[in-house]
């Protein structure tokens, strides 16, 4: 019981209610109802990948599934969607970060275009092959182009 109640403080705010209850086809079911951000939004990944069902209603955001279900399961998919949610936010708010950072350098004087256009982002672990997009940048249409890797 304490694994429960462990599940349950780790999510704080966002948990709200657990409950068993009965489907319309008569089966018994495990629910967890979560409040998130109203602009979260779940993952399409998690049915799949946790074999559980979700939904979102009226601000509150569903987890059920199979009584036969380990209940670690649905807080397992619980706590897939905060932490990708939170990413997200995160990434945002990098970008931004990271956008103000760009706005520096381009501002500054001493940086001429010659300069500016030999900037690069470089990332240690990714490769651009391993990369999911190709970007090229077509200098006579002066338009970048973002193409996805088959």
């Amino acid at each position: 019981m304490s694994d429960i109640k462990d599940r349950i403080k780790k999510l704080g705010a966002y948990f709200n209610e657990m409950k068993v209850g009965t489907g319309q086809n008569g089966e018994e079911y495990i629910y967890v109802t979560t409040i998130f951000p109203r602009e979260w939004v779940l993952d399409g990944r998690t049915m799949e990948k946790f074999n559980v069902s979700c939904s979102q209603e009226n601000g509150l955001t569903y987890f059920w599934a199979d009584l036969n279900t380990e209940f670690s399961t649905l807080f397992d998919a619980i706590d897939f969607n905060v932490k990708v949610n939170l990413d997200a936010q995160e990434k945002v708010i990098l970008f931004n970060s990271k956008i103000d950072e760009l706005k520096t350098i381009f501002a500054d004087e001493n940086n001429d275009i010659d300069k500016l256009k030999s900037l690069k982002f470089v990332f240690d672990d990714v490769k651009p092959s391993s990369l999911p997009f190709t970007v090229t940048q077509d200098t006579k249409k002066k338009k970048v182009k973002t193409t996805e890797n088959e």
